[in-house]
């Protein structure tokens, strides 16, 4: 048997031996394509301190007799990012995990002589303990200037019932709101565009209650979106 031969006969084995990539089929046996979109998750939303949670907080709970700057309750105070992120408890905002921060554990408690707000206010919704829960997780940022705000839109349900969530319902929410006011649902919001009340407390007008009571105006963004959504017919859009 000459090299040549013996070559030839290498070559062939070599050819034979090669493995192709395996293809991996569903149960039709049709090629499965990883998929390799890239989709955002939703909880990347970075969070705005100044715009999402400060109102939050001081609508519900930075108020008289409970955690505001004049008379608060065990010396913790939650009108500023500063104070409530130099609290006396050094437990109460841990940045990147919010299941070791006291303040959720206290906003989540089932107990009513330990669950903050203070019965008869009413408890924090689950769409604000999770918004609280994504900016601790998020690393608790003082992250101001970042308004998501957008005065050219004006739905009830998208843009006026949050701002008022976040603004109002610590004091006009419960069993027993303030002045008898609740504004938790579209009914109650309506009745008080109805009796122009809404836009004169928000707007500090004279004659009127400023609101949010004790707490800074809200955005002028945000009284805008209101306004327009008033003068528009405060549908329940």
């Amino acid at each position: 048997m000459n090299k040549l031969f013996l070559m030839g006969l290498l070559v062939l084995s070599f050819a034979a031996c090669k493995h192709e990539p395996e293809i991996i089929g569903n149960n039709n046996n049709n090629p499965i394509v990883p998929d390799t979109t890239n989709t955002p998750d939703p909880s990347d939303t970075l969070i705005c301190f100044e715009t999402e949670i400060l109102p939050l907080l001081n609508s519900n709970c930075a108020m008289s007799g409970c955690h505001n700057a004049t008379n608060p309750a065990e010396g913790i105070m939650l009108d500023s990012y500063e104070h409530i992120m130099n609290s006396p408890r050094n437990d109460l905002v841990v940045a990147g995990n919010a299941w070791s921060s006291e303040m959720l554990e206290v906003i989540t408690e089932t107990d009513p002589d330990k669950i903050m707000p203070r019965p008869p206010a009413a408890p924090l919704n689950q769409a604000q303990i999770n918004l609280i829960v994504q900016w601790m997780n998020q690393g608790a940022q003082n992250t101001t200037g970042c308004s998501g705000c957008d005065t050219t839109s004006f739905t009830f349900v998208a843009n006026v019932q949050p701002i008022i969530q976040a603004n109002c319902n610590g004091c006009h929410s419960g069993n027993f709101p303030s002045a008898g006011i609740s504004l938790v649902n579209y009914a109650g919001i309506l009745a008080q565009a109805n009796n122009g009340k809404l836009l004169g407390t928000i707007n500090h007008l004279t004659g009127y209650s400023a609101m949010p009571k004790n707490q800074p105006q809200m955005s002028a963004c945000e009284r805008t979106v209101i306004q327009k959504w008033v003068q528009a017919g405060a549908n329940n859009n």
